[in-house]
């Protein structure tokens, strides 16, 4: 339960900068 509490909070935060993180990730496609 715990796990997932963290895994909730961590998806959280992430999600706003996924954007940013494809941008970084695109040379690699």
């Amino acid at each position: 339960m715990q796990f997932m509490r963290k895994g909730v909070f961590v998806m959280a935060h992430t999600l706003p900068d996924l954007p940013y993180a494809y941008d970084a990730l695109e040379p690699f496609y």
